[in-house]
């Protein structure tokens, strides 16, 4: 049984808006590198807002891929532990904040 092509594309797509989050997020500490915290400005926060809508968009597409192809799942494996490493990286800053 071959995996259907809907369930590769919108999971190709989720991981495509991960890398564009992910870029957004490189892009913002670039731009902020001299800062002695890194967020604390509006262009800081605005950026990393965009990071994380971009995330749950892209966990909607995974979620939905699930739903509409749910014998799909060994497809959709990859790119959900994708996305949960990607996750990890961009919430970085959260879990530093609440451990001091």
């Amino acid at each position: 049984m071959s995996p259907a092509i809907e369930t590769i594309v919108m999971s190709g797509y989720a991981v495509a808006l991960l890398v564009v989050a992910l870029g957004l997020d490189a892009m913002a500490r670039r731009a902020h590198r001299g800062a002695r915290v890194w967020g604390r400005g509006k262009a800081g926060r605005f950026h990393r807002r965009v990071a994380l809508l971009l995330m749950t968009v892209s966990a909607g597409f995974l979620v939905a891929a699930g739903v509409r192809q749910p014998l799909d799942f060994l497809v959709l494996l990859p790119f959900s532990l994708t996305w949960a490493g990607v996750a990890w990286v961009l919430t970085a800053h959260l879990r530093r904040a609440v451990l001091g």
